[in-house]
């Protein structure tokens, strides 16, 4: 093959080398795309998911046992309330258990505790409003004395009831270990619930309102 030929061969060689690019590079860049437009799908759906199980209320515990019993006492929602007792602003006893038949929130607190006096003002418009339908609150302060728990709850103006929880086993017995933290008590002694940190009026309102709806 003379010069000519070869190079009138290479110009053949180059033009369907070209031709095969030309159809070839579009399906490569169209794979691309595909693929990005399903791992851009797959991220989506994973966030959501991801999204979805962070911001879904988890399902309630069960408030009884095997058969219908309750289940043992232990500070958790779902089980029996472990008994306590507390120390009023009169020098009188507080059993929790005086208190079976109401619905009882009991809340662990102290004066200097900032977050726990921001929702006392909550807890004192629920008690009035719903003292009469058989709703009660116990706040157990953890820290003070009883010139200390009367004059703070002078200065913020509540009057629902107090107690002083003078040797910390109510503390220990409900595993507090920050505060605020409260407990939603049903009227046959079960905790319903269990919040740990400020509660807003909206989900304060919205627990007392579950466990009122129940009877």
């Amino acid at each position: 093959m003379g010069p000519a030929e070869a190079n009138q061969m290479a110009k053949i060689g180059h033009a369907g080398l070209f031709h095969t690019l030309h159809r070839v590079l579009p399906r490569v860049r169209m794979l691309r795309s595909t693929r990005f437009v399903i791992v851009g799908v797959v991220a989506v759906a994973t966030i959501s998911v991801l999204a979805w199980g962070l911001l879904s209320p988890a399902a309630p515990p069960p408030t009884t046992g095997v058969g219908g019993k309750p289940l043992p006492p232990a500070p958790l929602a779902g089980h029996v309330a472990p008994s306590l007792a507390l120390v009023d602003l009169a020098g009188h006893t507080v059993k929790l258990a005086d208190l079976h038949g109401k619905i009882v929130i009991l809340n662990f607190w102290y004066a200097a505790c900032d977050p726990c006096r921001y929702e006392m003002p909550a807890f004192e418009r629920l008690y009035h409003a719903d003292q009469s339908r058989g709703v009660t609150i116990l706040g157990a302060d953890v820290v003070d004395g009883t010139s200390t728990m009367r004059d703070f709850i002078r200065t913020i103006g509540i009057d629902y009831p107090v107690a002083n929880d003078r040797t910390g086993q109510a503390a220990v017995t409900y595993q507090v270990v920050s505060t605020p933290t409260t407990f939603f008590i049903d009227r046959q002694g079960v905790i319903r619930y269990r919040y740990v940190g400020t509660l807003t009026s909206s989900i304060l309102n919205q627990y007392v309102a579950n466990l009122l709806a129940e009877h």
